[in-house]
């Protein structure tokens, strides 16, 4: 269960339909249980067109710092790429932010029939695997073509910032105040983690260019079907950042294949420490959301503080 769902009845979801659709019916659908922040319906609508609605929290005490207008950036950021590139995403068909039926923003997809790559890696071989990733590096390679003017979130471009490292320093402060907020057990002092990157500041001015960084693409946000990538989801947490900021380079996932796919092969000491620091700010995400997301056991924070450990003991040093 998540504290920030905000799940709909049926009449609602009708309405819903309705308002978008040119007064279509409901017939038949389900929620879409994996994510833990928005209420997600895969609905089938009389005429037979399958579409998915996505419902924005409406409680924003249980959402953290960074998490600002995420819905809003997320149609911004599958429009963008739509628009700009030929990679393969949900098309946005309604979009309501004016909160008339229902308390919160909403949108409709469009549906693709495809499972995720993390429901289907134990039924494919080792080599499909494989070539899975290759394809998942050329599509973020393919992402990455798309650049901005500043460093910010989608969402909240307004304090966007002219630097990489305003912006990281920015988000990463940001983090720390929700930790300490909830006063999360990080196993370090929470002001010696921005003293160190603070020492680190040099190796951000690398990047004087930012691109548009999905940020949360972990396998289960990729579709796959007959053994081809056939979309990526949940776009919410969107930015203008650095390309390494992407979910795919962090520690506890980075492939050899997915780095051809990429297109690198190595790694500069600016671009290692970056990605430390990048790893840093995931994991403190990690052990953190849980007392915003009501989370029913602790196995994610204990799983990112094993991860976060060995690399903040690192950076202290």
């Amino acid at each position: 269960m998540s504290y920030t769902k905000n799940l709909q009845t049926d009449q609602a979801l009708q309405l819903l339909v309705y308002r978008a659709f040119d007064g279509a019916k409901i017939k038949s659908h389900i929620e879409l249980t994996e994510g833990f922040c928005n209420a997600t319906y895969k609905i089938e609508l009389e005429s037979g067109k399958r579409v998915v609605l996505k419902i924005a929290p409406a409680r924003v005490d249980s959402l953290m710092s960074y998490e600002i207008n995420m819905m809003q950036a997320e149609v911004a950021a599958m429009n963008l790429v739509n628009e700009k590139t030929q990679l393969l995403l949900p098309k946005v068909l309604y979009y309501d932010q004016t909160k008339m039926g229902c308390d919160s923003e909403y949108f409709f997809m469009d549906w693709i029939d495809g499972n995720s790559f993390s429901s289907s890696k134990s039924s494919m071989s080792e080599e499909e695997i494989k070539s899975i990733e290759v394809e998942i590096g050329e599509y973020i390679g393919a992402l990455h073509t798309i650049k901005g003017n500043k460093f910010g979130l989608l969402g909240n471009m307004c304090t966007s910032k002219e630097t990489l490292f305003s912006f990281f320093e920015q988000l990463l402060l940001g983090v720390l105040q929700d930790g300490m907020d909830k006063k999360i057990d990080i196993g370090v002092d929470y002001d010696k983690v921005h003293t160190s990157l603070l020492r680190d500041k040099a190796c951000f001015h690398d990047v004087t260019e930012s691109v548009l960084v999905h940020w949360d693409t972990w396998e289960g946000n990729w579709l796959i079907k007959d053994h081809a990538v056939i979309g990526l989801i949940d776009w919410e947490r969107a930015l203008f950042g650095d390309p390494l900021m992407e979910d795919r380079f962090r520690s506890h996932c980075k492939s050899e294949h997915f780095l051809r796919g990429y297109g690198v092969k190595e790694f500069s000491h600016p671009e290692r420490v970056r990605m430390a620091w990048y790893d840093i700010y995931l994991y403190l995400i990690m052990m953190i959301e849980g007392a915003y997301r009501g989370y029913e056991n602790d196995e994610l924070y204990q799983w990112a503080k094993r991860n976060f450990t060995p690399i903040i003991k690192e950076l202290l040093a």
